[in-house]
């Protein structure tokens, strides 16, 4: 009855109007306010600080992992050092974007983070400007301001997820409390319980979007993207905890064979799936064990097995690891066969007192991986002690190179190269030799440690300058026309500077160029025939003359002779060996004159040790020959006696 009255007096109208009105704008109120800072903070992964802090973490990263794993790996080599002049760009450029920010008036105050990535980044720096002996001290300089960048990061993401989260959960808690209210005047406020609905689902997603963020953070901090493994920080940290467990673990590491083949020649979607399938493989062969597996990089993984692990039992786990590697793998219609070697290495192959932390098997898996891989395709190799001795040796080698090049430790030794019909010497190869104390290396010693480290490069440039210099001094001393031969390594020939080398060398020995002759292999024309096709022209413009070296002991392709147009062939000493007793020898060498003589070159044939292989090879048409019965490589002084004698076979002996 007083309800009745209230609704049918005016004032008692007004009174509830005015109540309907009120609460219509406290709930407009709160719901339009709600709604604003849902909207503002809802899409949080947009968010310029929260997304510029996950990169610059991101950057910090990569970069402390290209440095950490070029001192791991003792040395910082041209294409490491490139890899971290990359990443270290990459941070400079985050650097710049933030400061960017800060000029512009975007971001009020400067990131708690921004000084400790300009100290990264200027470390980094420091360290590849660092001689060898400074590199420990920046390296651990390094170390500390990634730990302090690191934890700035780690801190500033944190506390930016931490506010949103705050923030969501407030807005959730007002959104349920405005939806209780709405569902209570259901008819009278239709629209607010719709708002109310649409802003829950909003944060809703937004709640979910969070999750998603921080699992997809966690993922990409740990793990490798591509293949879903551990990556090497993480491979790192779980080897370490499980090495603390089991002293005797097993570090594995794998490389695959031909690798950049398959991306160049099917693409890099092909490789990546490739590197996927190997991943999961390498994964099914070590979890049976108690093992796991990480990329490092690349076509590089690792794997660990916690053992202890006999050698029989490791010799039987890494047969049925490389059969199951090589397993075809079906990408863009075609079956790839994938091959790969692996480096093994425990605690209990080191020697007693050196490190046998996890970056100590890993340096001496790495050493046993490299070993693999010298020895042939699809090997494993586990790392002993006689292996440690030669990884000492190899390393003394380079250590040795430039102290003996600036102490002229090396020389050069010259073998004849004869006329088969009268025996004039026309030229000789120079070979070099390397004068250790009272000890002379052989090349075979020290030139394949020059090659791995590139010294090679140092090595082949004073050939160039010694062999032209003394081959022009004794032109100008005896009055003949001889000419030289200089073997250059095959990354000489892959390097820019040869032109420059050797026109160098041309000008400074006034050698005429085609009294030079540069040896090149068959199986570097193969492998890289694009980059060297112009190189190779070039060279000719020079002058000087090209040599096709050890012919017949690779592919042999009369196309790439004809392509090239080499002006000589060397004949591999293997074809005279036994030419006197094989009517098959003899068939394959008339068959070798006639093709150098319709492509118009010259043939030497290396390797002639007695009388009746030289009478031999001149019947057959060979024109010059050079070995063991002309003479072996001898000294300057030696080789000029030889030209001022007669000319002649018995002189030539």
């Amino acid at each position: 009855m007083r309800l009745r009255i209230s609704l049918s007096s005016r004032r008692g109208f007004f009174v509830i109007l005015t109540g309907v009105v009120l609460m219509t704008g406290v709930l407009g109120h709160q719901v339009w306010g709600a709604f604003e800072a849902a909207e503002q903070g809802a899409p949080f992964l947009e968010s310029y600080k929260l997304r510029e802090g996950i990169i610059a973490l991101v950057e910090v990263e990569k970069l402390s992992e290209q440095v950490r794993d070029a001192v791991d790996r003792g040395a910082i080599s041209p294409k490491r050092r490139h890899a971290i002049e990359a990443a270290n760009d990459h941070l400079f450029l985050r650097v710049q974007a933030l400061e960017r920010l800060l000029s512009e008036g975007v971001v009020a105050r400067e990131p708690e983070y921004l000084a400790p990535m300009r100290e990264v980044q200027q470390t980094a720096d420091r360290l590849l400007a660092a001689s060898p002996a400074d590199v420990g001290r920046t390296f651990r300089s390094f170390v500390a301001k990634v730990a302090w960048a690191r934890q700035a990061l780690v801190g500033f993401t944190d506390r930016q997820l931490q506010a949103k989260a705050t923030a969501t959960e407030r807005q959730t808690d007002l959104l349920r409390r405005m939806t209780f209210s709405a569902g209570a005047l259901l008819g009278l406020f239709a629209f607010l319980a719709f708002t109310a609905m649409h802003l829950l689902r909003r944060e809703v997603q937004a709640s979910r979007a969070l999750t998603e963020a921080q699992d997809r953070l966690n993922f990409l901090a740990y793990y490798d993207p591509l293949t879903g493994t551990s990556n090497r920080t993480h491979f790192r940290q779980r080897a370490e905890l499980a090495l603390r467990d089991t002293p005797g673990g097993i570090v594995i590491l794998v490389d695959l064979d031909a690798f950049k083949a398959v991306n160049d020649t099917y693409g890099h979607a092909v490789g990546d799936h490739l590197l996927r399938v190997i991943a999961s493989r390498l994964r099914r062969q070590l979890q049976p064990l108690g093992g796991f597996a990480g990329r490092l990089g690349g076509d590089e993984f690792a794997g660990f097995l916690p053992g202890p692990l006999d050698r029989p039992a490791l010799e039987r786990f890494c047969t049925a690891l490389l059969a199951t590697l090589r397993g075809p793998v079906k990408a863009d219609g075609r079956d790839i066969i994938p091959r790969a070697c692996l480096g093994l290495a425990s605690a209990a192959d080191i020697a007693p007192g050196a490190d046998t932390s996890l970056g100590g098997l890993m340096k001496a898996a790495d050493v046993a991986l490299y070993k693999a891989k010298e020895t042939g395709r699809d090997r494993f190799c586990f790392f002993d002690q006689a292996l440690a001795r030669q990884v000492e040796w190899r390393r003394q080698i380079v250590d040795s190179i430039p102290a003996a090049l600036a102490a002229d430790e090396f020389v050069l030794h010259f073998q004849p190269q004869v006329e088969l019909r009268g025996g004039r010497i026309i030229g000789v190869e120079a070979l070099i030799r390397w004068q250790r104390g009272d000890t002379v290396l052989a090349p075979s010693e020290f030139l394949p440690v020059a090659e791995d480290s590139r010294q090679i490069l140092d090595l082949d440039r004073w050939c160039l300058r010694t062999a032209t210099r003394a081959i022009a001094e004794l032109r100008r001393a005896t009055g003949t026309d001889i000419a030289v031969s200089v073997n250059l390594s095959s990354l000489h020939f892959r390097a820019p500077a040869i032109l420059q080398d050797v026109r160098a060398a041309l000008a400074a020995s006034a050698l005429p160029p085609d009294c030079l002759t540069l040896e090149v292999t068959e199986t570097l024309l193969i492998e890289d025939w694009d980059n060297l096709d112009n190189l190779l022209r070039a060279l000719r413009g020079l002058g000087v003359r090209l040599s096709l070296d050890d012919f017949g002991t690779g592919y042999s392709s009369l196309a790439y002779l004809q392509r090239m147009e080499v002006d000589e062939l060397k004949i591999d000493r293997s074809f005279v060996t036994d030419i006197e007793s094989s009517n098959q020898r003899r068939f394959m060498l008339d068959a070798i004159v006639d093709i150098a003589r319709g492509f118009g070159m010259r043939l030497v044939v290396e390797g002639v040790e007695t009388e009746s292989q030289a009478r031999i090879l001149e019947d057959l048409g060979c024109a010059i020959g050079q070995g063991y019965l002309f003479g072996r490589p001898m000294a300057l002084d030696t080789l000029r006696t030889r030209l001022h004698a007669t000319p002649g076979r018995a002189a030539a002996g």
